[in-house]
């Protein structure tokens, strides 16, 4: 039935075509369905031929749908038919007729009201290009719901996904997707025209939308597309914000919810656009371009495990204009290469943060192209990109900071970090750098303040790869290195965090390449190396824990470094400190305390430990190989650590310390000979080792042992004088060699000999094992035991340290040329040798020496030899020693000889013969006198003194033992000359004092000091005219409060000689004085009274007497004195002196000082006649006259002297003395005073 003017149904009761089949509605004309259903049977259609239209603007029931609404079905005829649902109506699909519905148009759904569509399970839909909210003002709603539901967008040629979808055209839209229904479209925008709203929403497993172009807000609209709980939306080329104006929100949340579109996404194209990925929601593209045009707004924010962003292509945040992207809470990106900043203007920011947020980027990432960039990865978030560009053109600016925690750092993965030509800032603050690939120069083309690394600290993380790093690293954080693999560092660097090495290798081929701050190696296989000559550790301090290493090689050396090797808590082999290649430890300290073997400090090829510091302690221990040496180094063991000298190594001139259960350990032909090796208690010296037939140690000394093993052991090359106390074990030869002494003490064991080839040994323990041979030239003392002696030409055997005994388990000889050296003292004890077995005497010399300065005793026989298996031959040479005064004598008996100091006595003229008598006895002649060896009278004097003190005395028995040299020396030291020389010098260097108060009282008290109130008055001189009045007096007015400070120094020296029996003196002196000038009252017109405060002033002279070593005196002074203008002032001045004289008597080992004290006073007068006026023109001078006198009196008479002690005793007297004098005349000006001048001394004593 075809109407040209329409149909219309008015009853709700009877159908409006009860019997018609097929309704053609022709051109213009509408079907309308008011009121009761538009029914359709069989194969009937209702349809529209010429663009006509079938609506229903009611919301009756009908066969079309099953709820009240619009049924339009579009048949794929020529001419387009436009569904419209509207009003308010809501149709609903399938229903029980028709479905599918194909419209051969679009579909309007709110054309210029609202309109619902809903498409249910099963419910198929096919139309043209449609709109939902078509018209401003206008809403419509599409829901396509359930398994099944379809609605499908053509163009009528069969073609799907031609057809468009404006969702919110001109008005408010919305389109929803749920529970498995779907969509296909050709393309589709929300949010249209500006003004215009769209929505779109997919959810629910099933549900999607497979569109072609996406434009999410696109003609000034605002369009907001959500994709949830599964729902997917596949797309072509997708904008959101396409135009400028546009507004697009697209967010994609939950497991399975997917995005895909198949070539570009534009987020903010022209407009501002906002992507969300979160909780599991996925979204992908061919490429992505956000902020892409100048003035636009991108976000993308991708939140949430699972959470996924792909962009097979570029993905650039802010191209010319704005963007920024987020990826956060475990959210992941992926794109093929991206930039941030892209264009001039751009402006591009990225953060990634949180733990498991990631952005992967197979090709480069450029921070800063053109445009601002900046990247910001923290708290667990990472990006990885082949190349990182910062500020790469002209004009970029790129900042990259890489931050977070130990728990959660930041990480940017990449082969490379490199700054272009812009500008570029590099910040890790807690971040990890972690390289991808093996790069020479990981941190490239940058220059000082680019890079800085925070308090946080930077990780760099080699990550099994090979890098190196010359660019400067800065700021207040510290380096953490993770990763196998090496970082080798080629520049210096001013980071002051510290350095921490706790996997793989850090290199420095620079000194300063670790910043300033401590450096820490921890683990297994991790190290710390510096290399190439010159490079130096500085002064860093340095920690190696868990078997780490620390390496120098290739002349390096470990400057001041202070180097721990800590306690090892999970040993393994390999770790420690190791220098090789000609490397040096400087004057480092190494503290080694590992707590096993395993961890040690090790000296390979030619290096040297320098002069460092090293201890080994629990355990720990340092080794030399190869030609390596310790240098100048001091070496510690203590507490089982220990030092091996191994292959051809040298201990250098080291100083070796054994301490508790410390040991040093040669081994190969290892040698000590300039080292120093102090072994104490608990130490051992162990050469067992040894492959060669010896070694020698410069110095060794200590209570620890010493093992020989079987090898030969030289000790004292060094010269020094040591003690061994503790146990000297072996089959070998023991060598003492060089000048110094070698004191045993402790009960050795040694069964092999024992060379003295220089120097001393004192045997003060026991060699009992040990035969001794003495060489030409050395010395064997002590009081211990040896197991022989054998004494070759030009050796000493002097027994005891002082006087003591030397035991012999074996024989004793004494060849011809040697020497045997004796202390005797007054108590009648000596040295004395006892052996074993016998004494073979071929030859040699007894020298007699006083016992410390303690004198001998005459006439009394001294045991020095004796031996059990007998005494055979006698000493040949003559008994040495110079004696003045005794001739020793030698005895010999079957296993003794004894020594006895005869007294010389006076020679005797011979008797004149006399007539026979009876014989009488001959009376002995008288003892050789002390003062036959004088050579002055004051020498005379005191031997006779002396020599009167007896025998028994300290002083007797000293002198009784010297040679005429040291007699005479001694008499000179004991004299007394000192004394009066002191005494001398006392009064000439008291003159200085003396003209320096005089000096003083010379000048004119108005020069510098204001007497009165009114201060001083000027007056001319003038002939007095007749009957003239006398002048105005001024009365000056008293002010005592006026007063005046001065002060002068002063100082001589000189040289007083000396005649055949005084001796010379040389003395010099200095001090200073001051005092203070006051009026004393207003009685004094003329002239203020002068007074001095106390004052200390100190003479130091330094004086030799004879050949008497210097003495000290000073001198304490007290001057009061008081003047009056024009009488006569006086004064007092006491001196207080004090001398210590020392009187060494160093030819005799004896040496004593006294201390001398006295007073003296010296009483100055001075006067001086009124000066007279002297007529002449203004400023004549003035003449005055003046005299001035002193009197001194020094202390005199005797001084009792013991002679035991020394100390000066009681004695009176006085001497006197005093300068007087007249002074010339002087010139003054005219307010100047009369005074005295130059003095004339004179001194008489009694």
């Amino acid at each position: 039935m075809q109407w040209g003017a329409g149909l219309q149904k008015r009853s709700v009761h009877e159908p409006a075509m009860a019997a018609a089949r097929d309704f053609d509605l022709r051109s213009t004309l509408s079907l309308i369905v008011r009121q009761g259903s538009l029914q359709r049977r069989e194969k009937s259609w209702i349809r529209s031929t010429e663009g006509g239209s079938a609506r229903q603007p009611n919301t009756l029931p009908t066969l079309l749908a099953s709820v009240s609404t619009l049924a339009l079905l579009l048949l794929p005829i020529s001419a387009q038919a436009q569904a419209v649902i509207d009003d308010g109506d809501t149709v609903t699909t399938p229903g029980p007729y028709p479905n599918p519905w194909i419209v051969s148009g679009g579909i309007s759904v709110g054309q210029r009201s609202s309109g619902t569509l809903i498409i249910q399970s099963g419910g198929r839909v096919e139309s043209w290009d449609s709109a939902i909210a078509e018209n401003a003002g206008s809403s419509g709603t599409v829901t396509v719901s359930g398994a099944g539901a379809n609605w499908t967008l053509t163009n009528g040629t069969g073609w799907p996904l031609i057809g468009e979808l404006a969702i919110g055209k001109g008005g408010s839209g919305s389109l929803t997707i749920e529970n498995g229904g779907t969509v296909n479209s050709g393309s589709a925008n929300l949010g249209f025209q500006s003004g215009a709203s769209g929505t779109a929403t997919v959810t629910g497993p099933g549900s999607y939308w497979d569109s072609g172009s996406l434009n999410i807000g696109r003609l000034g609209g605002t369009g907001t597309l959500s994709i949830a709980d599964g729902g997917q939306v596949i797309s072509g080329f997708s904008s959101i914000g396409l135009s400028a104006g546009a507004f697009g929100t697209v967010r994609v949340s939950g497991a399975n919810s997917l995005w895909h579109s198949g070539m570009g996404l534009y987020v903010g194209e022209a407009g501002t656009g906002s992507l969300t990925i979160e909780n599991g929601g996925r979204v992908s593209s061919w490429f992505v371009h956000m902020g892409f045009s100048a003035g636009s707004s991108g976000t993308v924010t991708v939140s949430g495990a699972n959470s996924q962003w792909i962009s097979y292509s570029d993905l650039n945040v802010g191209v010319n204009g704005f963007g920024r992207l987020t990826v956060e809470n475990g959210g992941t990106v992926e794109a093929a290469v991206s930039s941030i900043g892209y264009q001039a203007g751009a402006v591009g920011t990225v953060t990634v943060t949180d733990a498991n947020s990631r952005w992967t980027i197979g090709g480069d990432l450029t921070v800063g192209r053109s445009g601002d960039g900046t990247l910001a990865i923290q708290n667990g978030g990472v990006v990885s990109t082949a190349t990182t560009w910062i500020g790469s053109d002209t004009g970029g600016s790129g900042t990259v900071s890489v931050k977070g925690t130990a728990a959660a750092r930041g990480a940017l993965e990449t082969s490379q970090i490199r700054k272009g030509s812009g500008t570029a800032t590099l910040t890790i603050d807690g971040g990890v750098l972690r390289a991808t690939a093996d790069q020479a120069d990981f941190l490239s083309g940058f220059s000082s303040g680019d890079i800085t690394i925070d308090d946080g600290g930077a990780v760099f993380d080699t990550n099994g790869f090979d890098i190196g790093v010359s660019a400067p690293l800065e700021g207040p954080g510290g380096l953490i290195k993770h990763g196998a693999g090496t970082l080798t560092f080629s520049g210096p660097n001013t980071y002051s965090g510290g350095t921490t090495v706790v996997a793989g290798e850090i290199i420095a081929t620079t000194t300063g390449a670790l910043g300033t701050g401590p450096a820490t190696v921890t683990g297994a296989g991790s190290a710390l190396t510096f290399n190439g000559s010159g490079v130096s550790a500085a002064a860093l301090p340095i920690t190696l824990n868990d078997s780490a290493q620390l390496n120098f090689q290739n002349g390096a050396n470990a400057g001041s470094a202070q180097i721990e090797i800590a306690p090892d808590a999970t040993p393994s082999f390999g770790g420690g400190v190791r220098f090789a290649g000609g490397s040096s430890a400087g004057n480092t300290t190494m503290t080694n305390a590992l707590g096993s073997g395993y961890v040690g400090i090790y000296f390979y090829d030619t290096s040297t430990a320098g002069s460092a510091t090293i201890t080994n302690r629990n355990g720990a221990i340092t080794r030399f190989y190869n030609t390596s040496s310790a240098g100048s180094a001091r070496i510690v063991n203590e507490d089982n650590g220990a030092t091996f000298l191994s292959g051809q190594s040298t201990a250098g001139t080291a100083t070796i310390i054994n301490r508790a259960t410390g040991a040093l350990y040669f081994t190969g032909s290892a040698t000590a000979a300039a080292a120093g090796v102090i072994n104490e208690a608990g130490g051992r010296v162990d050469l067992a080792g040894l492959f060669a037939a010896g070694t020698a140690i410069g110095s060794l000394s200590g209570a620890g042992d010493v093992s020989l093993a079987q090898a030969n052991l030289t000790v004292g090359g060094l010269n020094r004088n040591d003690t061994i106390s503790g146990v000297i074990s072996g089959t070998g030869t023991l060598t003492k060699a060089g000048s110094g002494v070698l004191e045993l003490t402790g009960s050795s064991t040694l069964s092999g000999p024992t060379l003295v080839r220089e120097g001393r040994l004192a045997v003060n323990g026991s060699l009992a094992s040990s035969p001794v041979t003495i060489a030409d030239g050395a010395y064997l003392s002590g009081k211990g035991t040896v197991g022989g002696i054998i004494a070759q030409s030009g050796a000493t055997i002097a027994p005891g340290n002082s006087i003591g005994t030397l035991n012999v388990s074996g024989n004793v000889n004494l060849t011809e040329g040697s020497n045997y050296q004796v202390e005797i003292n007054a108590a009648g004890q000596s040295d004395w040798i006892v052996a074993t077995g016998a004494a073979a005497l071929s030859g040699g010399t007894v020298r007699v020496l006083p016992d410390q300065g303690t004198g001998y005793k005459a006439d009394s026989p001294y045991s020095i030899l004796s031996a059990q298996g007998g005494v055979n031959g006698v000493f040949t040479g003559p008994v040495g020693g110079e004696f003045a005064f005794v001739t020793p004598t030698l005895h010999y008996s079957h296993d003794t000889v004894t020594l006895t100091l005869v007294r010389k006595v006076q020679p005797q003229p011979p008797e004149p013969p006399t007539p026979p008598h009876p014989p009488k006895p001959p009376e002995p002649p008288p003892p050789l006198a002390f003062h036959s060896v004088a050579d002055t009278k004051n020498q005379y004097t005191t031997a006779d003194g002396v020599e009167a003190l007896g025998a028994g005395n300290r002083l007797y028995d000293i002198i009784l033992g010297a040679s005429a040299a040291g007699a005479r020396q001694a008499f000179d030291a004991l004299s007394g000359e000192a004394h009066a020389s002191a005494l001398s010098v006392a009064y000439e260097d008291g003159r200085l004092v003396r003209e320096a108060i005089l000096t003083r009282l010379r000048e004119p008290l108005d020069s510098g000091l204001p007497t009165f109130a009114q201060g001083s008055y000027a007056a001319a001189y003038v002939a007095d005219s007749p009957q003239a009045p006398p002048p105005v007096t001024v009365t000056p007015s008293f002010d005592p409060s006026r007063s005046a400070l001065w002060g002068e120094g002063f100082g001589s020296w000189g040289k007083i000689g000396g005649n055949g029996n005084a001796a010379g003196l040389e003395t010099s002196t200095g001090g200073f004085i001051f005092g203070a000038d006051a009026q004393v009252g207003e009685s004094f017109p003329s002239r203020s009274g002068r007074w001095l405060h106390p004052h200390h002033l100190r003479h130091r002279r330094r004086a030799l007497v004879g050949q008497q070593r210097e003495r000290l005196c000073s001198t304490l002074r007290l001057v009061l004195l008081g003047s009056a203008q024009p009488a006569a002032g006086r004064g007092l001045c006491l001196a207080r002196h004090r001398c210590e004289p020392h009187r060494p008597l160093s030819r005799l080992c004896w040496r004593d000082r006294h201390v001398l004290r006295w007073l003296d006073r010296t009483g100055l007068w001075r006067g001086g006649l009124p000066d007279g006026p002297r007529p002449g023109a203004a400023g004549a001078v003035r003449w005055s006259l003046g005299v001035a006198a002193a009197h001194r009196r020094l202390p005199g008479g005797g001084r009792a002297r013991s002679a035991h002690r020394l100390r000066p005793g009681s004695g009176s007297g006085h001497h006197d003395a005093g300068p007087a004098g007249r002074g010339p005349p002087e010139r003054h000006g005219p307010a100047d005073r009369a005074r005295s001048h130059r003095l004339a001394p004179c001194l008489w004593r009694r």
